[in-house]
């Protein structure tokens, strides 16, 4: 995919920050390298990757900016052995915290459907903490499971906002993405509130110019819409 297709799709939503901009596109070559591990996710879950891997793919940008300051070894150590209340901390291209993964793991075993669905993701409880801390940690660390996690995470949004209206497709996708980022562990109306705080990659406490996290998980909705890689 040319970069001239590239910034054309972003251009006709949003204009971003160039480091950002730029940054959309090293995502985008990311995943069109990888467009043949997240089709086979994909196929042996049978989802739609589109819309779960535009909710995390904003991450990739944070991931290419800052990713010269990360370093989680440390971080690894303590979560292992003193669990999230002491360490927890964004791993890997799609920037997941292992109390994320905690919550996700909860939401999922306590809904049968989707608890039988994604089997696969709930680590064994029986065994010893640290070794499912241990486990969490590496699969955090591999890109297939960041998928499995995005996927499970786009039909459990799915369960849990079944209730709230959505005028469409977009506006769905942009509140799923702002739970994602934001917590879906928040109520709705903070979710709802957070679309609109223009406060990533670098936090709400940055004083230059940032985008809309849900903004940019549009962004890659539509590229992928136009361009699947």
């Amino acid at each position: 995919m040319s970069r001239a297709i590239t910034c054309l799709v972003i251009a006709s939503l949003y204009i971003f920050p160039t480091d950002i901009q730029l940054a959309f596109e090293e995502a985008v070559q990311l995943l069109e390298a990888r467009k043949a591990v997240v089709q086979k996710v994909a196929d042996e879950q049978q989802v739609d990757w589109k819309p779960a891997l535009a909710i995390v793919a904003p991450e990739l940008i944070r991931y290419h900016l800052l990713k010269d300051f990360f370093e989680t070894k440390a971080l690894e150590w303590g979560y292992v052995n003193g669990g999230s209340k002491i360490a927890d901390f964004s791993i890997g291209h799609f920037q997941m915290k292992p109390s994320f993964i905690e919550q996700l793991e909860a939401a999922l075993a306590c809904d049968e459907k989707l608890g039988r669905r994604w089997q696969m993701l709930l680590i064994d409880a029986k065994q010893d903490e640290k070794i499912q801390r241990q486990q969490r940690i590496e699969r955090l660390k591999d890109f297939h499971w960041q998928l499995r996690y995005a996927m499970a995470f786009c039909e459990l949004a799915d369960e849990m906002y079944q209730c709230r209206s959505f005028s469409s497709v977009a506006e769905r996708l942009r509140f799923y993405a702002a739970a994602y980022n934001f917590g879906f562990d928040q109520s709705p109306h903070q979710i709802a509130a957070w679309q609109q705080k223009a406060a990533f990659p670098y936090g709400q406490k940055f004083q230059g110019e940032q985008c809309r996290y849900s903004d940019l998980a549009t962004a890659f909705y539509q590229q992928f819409q136009c361009s699947p890689f």
